[in-house]
Formats: C-alpha cells, sequence, structure tokens
C-alpha cells in the first residue's frame, strides 16, 4: 500500500499474479492440548501463468493449489523481500481557520497542505471528530423526556455540503444534500457486519421497517427501537462526541494527494429540521457545535520514492477517482405515467451506474418526517432508457406483496454488487420494499459497478415510470449518478477531467 501510495499508481492485480503471488501460509503450532498459535509467513511462489490461483484462493487448503505447490512453498529458502517504509507517518490534527461558534449558518474551514507543505496526504484516512449538543431555539437545554430523536448518521447528517478546493479551484459537485448521498452509500453498500459494528460508532441504528415510518409521530418515538435509542443520544442536551468518516469523491482515489498543493473543505451546515425527528413541528431547535477537528495520516516518501515523483512545483500528478453527482428531478401531481428527460447528465461522459430514490416533497424540510425512509411512492413500474434502449429491456414492475416482488428485488440486489456472493447489506425483500427502496441501474459493459476502469461513452439518459394512480401529491426523484473522473495537478496549476 505504501509503495502504491508513493507512486501514484493503482495496483494491477490481474498482471502481479499471473507468474507469481504472494501466498500467505497458516502454520499453526500446537502449544498445548487446549491453545494454539496462529502464524502467518509470506512465502513467494512460482505459479505457472496456465495454473493461475483466483486471487480469493491463495491458502493452502483452497481448490486450486495442488500438494506441491504446498510443499514448494514450505521449501523456499530464498531471502525474502521488503517493502520501502516511509520516511516520516504522522496522524495530523487540522484545526479549522475560525473555531465553531453558536451559529448554524457558520462555515467551518479546514486547509491540509501547502505551497511549501512536504507532506503527501491519505485521504482515506480523513476522519471528522467533535462535540456537539441538541438545544431548544433559545439556548435552554431539553427537557427530561421531551419527545425527540435524531436521523442516523446524526453527527455527519448536520451537514448539507462539503465544498472542496485544490488551490482555490472548486471541485465538488454543486448539488446539495451530501448528507443523503452518504447515508445512501453506506445503507446499500456496505455489509451487515460493517453495519453492526463500524456503522454504529457513527449511530447508525435501524429504524422499523413498518409502512408508514416516515412520518414521526409520539407513539413511533415510543415503540421504535432505533428512534427510542437515538432519542437517548441526544436527551437533557448532553453532549454528543462523534467521530465519522466524511464522504468526499476524492477520498475514494487510491493516490495519495500530493505535496505543494492546498486541499480546503468546506462544511456548511443543514437545516436542524432535516437532522432531527418530532412529532410536534411547531417547536424550534439548534445543533451546537463545541469542537471540531479533522484527523488525516500523512507522510514524507522514502528518498528513493521521491526521486521518482514529480516534482510538485513544476512535474504532473494524476489522481483518477469516482465522482459522484446529486440532482433533483420533480414529478407533478396529478401524472399517471411520467419520462423524466435526461435524468443523468451524459453529454460528457456517461455515468458507470445510477440510483434513483423517490421522496415526498416535505421529507428534507419537515422535523415530523424522516428523510432516510424511502418507499415506492406508489410506483408501479419503471424503466431506464439509454439512447432510447429500454433497460432492462422489459420494465420492472413492482409488487404490492415483497414475496410476489422477486425481479424488482432481484434486480436491486445485482446493481448494487450483493448477488451471488456470501456478503449481505442486510436489506431483507420486506425491508427493502417500504424502507430502503430504490431503483438502480450498472450501466458498465462487464456488471462490474465500476470496479474496473472503463473509458466513459456519451449518450442520452431517460427514465420512464408508471404510476398505480395519478399522485395525489407531488413527488421528487433523487438521481446519484456516479462517474469516472480524474484530477490532473500540473506545475500549481488543477483541472479535472469529465470525459477523460
Amino acid at each position: 500500500t505504501g509503495a502504491g501510495l508513493q507512486a501514484g499508481k493503482r495496483p494491477a492485480l490481474e498482471q502481479d499474479f499471473t507468474t507469481k503471488f504472494l501466498c500467505y501460509i497458516r502454520k499453526i503450532n500446537t502449544i498445548t492440548s487446549t491453545s494454539k498459535l496462529v502464524s502467518f509467513y509470506p512465502i513467494m511462489a512460482d505459479v505457472d501463468s496456465a495454473q493461475q490461483i483466483p486471487f480469493g484462493d491463495i491458502f493452502p487448503n483452497s481448490k486450486g493449489m495442488s500438494s506441491n505447490d504446498f510443499e514448494s512453498s514450505l521449501l523456499d529458502y530464498s531471502q525474502p523481500t521488503y517493502s520501502t517504509n516511509f520516511r516520516t507517518s504522522v496522524d495530523t490534527v487540522i484545526q479549522p481557520r475560525i473555531q465553531p461558534y453558536d451559529s448554524g449558518s457558520q462555515l467551518l474551514r479546514f486547509d491540509i497542505g501547502g505551497e511549501d507543505d512536504g507532506l503527501f496526504t491519505d485521504l482515506s484516512t480523513l476522519k471528522v471528530v467533535g462535540r456537539l449538543k441538541v438545544l431548544h431555539e433559545d439556548g435552554s437545554p431539553l427537557e427530561a423526556g421531551e419527545k425527540i430523536s435524531c436521523v442516523n448518521l446524526f453527527p455527519e447528517s448536520i451537514f448539507e455540503q462539503i465544498n472542496l478546493f485544490v488551490n482555490s479551484v472548486p471541485l465538488n459537485d454543486h448539488g446539495r444534500h451530501i448528507q443523503i448521498k452518504s447515508y445512501i452509500q453506506k445503507l446499500y453498500s456496505t455489509s451487515t457486519e460493517v453495519k453492526k459494528t463500524a456503522l454504529q460508532n457513527e449511530f447508525f441504528i435501524g429504524d422499523s421497517i413498518e409502512p408508514g415510518s416516515e412520518d414521526i409521530t409520539v407513539e413511533r418515538l415510543e415503540n421504535d427501537e432505533g428512534l427510542k435509542t437515538r432519542n437517548l443520544l441526544i436527551a437533557g442536551s448532553k453532549d454528543l462526541h462523534f467521530c465519522f468518516k466524511p464522504t468526499l469523491d476524492l477520498a475514494n482515489s487510491e493516490r495519495a494527494f500530493p505535496a505543494g498543493y492546498t486541499l480546503t473543505l468546506e462544511f456548511e451546515r443543514a437545516n436542524p429540521n432535516f437532522s432531527l425527528l418530532a412529532p410536534d413541528n411547531t417547536k424550534s431547535y439548534k445543533i451546537r457545535i463545541y469542537d471540531m477537528v479533522l484527523e488525516v495520516r500523512r507522510f514524507s516518501p522514502s528518498p528513493t520514492a521521491l526521486k521518482a515523483l514529480p516534482d510538485p512545483k513544476t512535474g504532473t500528478f494524476y489522481l483518477p477517482f469516482s465522482r459522484t453527482t446529486t440532482r433533483f428531478r420533480a414529478v407533478p401531481v396529478g401524472v399517471g405515467q411520467y419520462l423524466v428527460p435526461r435524468i443523468a447528465d451524459g453529454s460528457s461522459a456517461l455515468p458507470y451506474h445510477l440510483l434513483i430514490v423517490p421522496l415526498s416533497n416535505t421529507q428534507c424540510t419537515s422535523i415530523s418526517k424522516n428523510p432516510y425512509v424511502f418507499s415506492t411512492k406508489k410506483i408501479k413500474k419503471y424503466s431506464l432508457l439509454l439512447n432510447s434502449a429500454c433497460i432492462p429491456s422489459k420494465p420492472l414492475e413492482i409488487k404490492k406483496k415483497a414475496e410476489d416482488n422477486v425481479r424488482v428485488y432481484r434486480h436491486f440486489l445485482e446493481n448494487t454488487g450483493f448477488s451471488d456472493n456470501n456478503v449481505s447489506n442486510g436489506i431483507e425483500p420486506y425491508g427493502f420494499l417500504h424502507h430502503d427502496f430504490c431503483m438502480s441501474f450498472d450501466l458498465t459493459s462487464d456488471s462490474c459497478l465500476g470496479a474496473c476502469n472503463h473509458r466513459p461513452e456519451v449518450g442520452v439518459l431517460d427514465f420512464s415510470v408508471e404510476f398505480e394512480e395519478p399522485l395525489e401529491e407531488a413527488i421528487t426523484l433523487l438521481v446519484i449518478a456516479s462517474y469516472e473522473s480524474c484530477l490532473k495537478l500540473q506545475a500549481q496549476e488543477v483541472s479535472l477531467n469529465y470525459a477523460l
């Protein structure tokens, strides 16, 4: 990993494992009849390209490895090779330009690096750490037993936008509601095990999946385990300490942010009515941030690596990453069938993935609505049109019973990466239909969900939707599109290539 971050290269697993593979042999030494010591030994073993071992099958008992391979690995006494370490590595705390004060509209700005800063930055380690309280608008604390709770991933949800600049050049998407994008990515893309461990540290606590759970009532606050648990987090206006990984497109790049450039992050606050949940929408609340810093791993490469890297002042750095955009498309009242033209931009490059969520028009603005409950909104059929060709070839039809909704649910699994494997995001057919519904489309030719680097094409994307009956209320379609993008840094100049 260190070598990849230094060299700025994406690991090529297919090539690396063609002739050699790194075999981690587990050797179990029995210490006593009741205890065992497990150790792992890295051993280089030659493998004929015709007998290439699949990436997941590199242990001695896995199929595809013969006993001769195992024996030769155990008897390989050649000198081991080691990767070069970073010259220095430090976990850095970044303070805001201005410390938080009592204002819901304050922009919290952070600067990482600078023109004369010689450290590289691993953005995958970026964390936001701080402390907050929920208070009444007048600054008084919450009363004992007050009927109020908060949304999932609460601390991250208090920000509706994270503006990103490199040398003062804006890079982030202009669409708002980054907190919904973050919630959707973590809801659909993380496994059940992660939701039960790491995401609980960010206050991800499952809600009831019963129909109608979008509306916040006194009864629901008293009976819903998720709402009750999150009520305890903020009850009595006690301190809530938080630590979360922000959703930044540039952070998914496999290359370190280079030295000599300034990365600026601006955190914009959301309306408290988005992240707080209460049945009484006549009361006003505020969220007071007392402390907030960024923590990130920064390092200086080894002298050998530095000689091979471009000069920060004159050289060129390429940072490929996945760029996601958030857009909203209105569906008017009274329609029974509707075509949404150009639901996502494909004029410069088509997205490799598209995810659409129907929302009520007040869902993101009313304190008595849960913005993270996604239901079908009486959608009956839907399909995506790529250059007028239907995807899938037969429109998907939503059934009212989960046991009849097999085709739509299967399409959801296949287009979020959780089909035919041993990992699950925990969304079951009933919960998908009533609480976690989305319409997702993997647009890659090999169904890799963007895992491979495909050169984007151009085209026109439309969306066709049919409802059970004409809409009594207008709805909004939240559209999240993912694109292959590349950031180019050259002699302190910054450019973003959307078309690659």
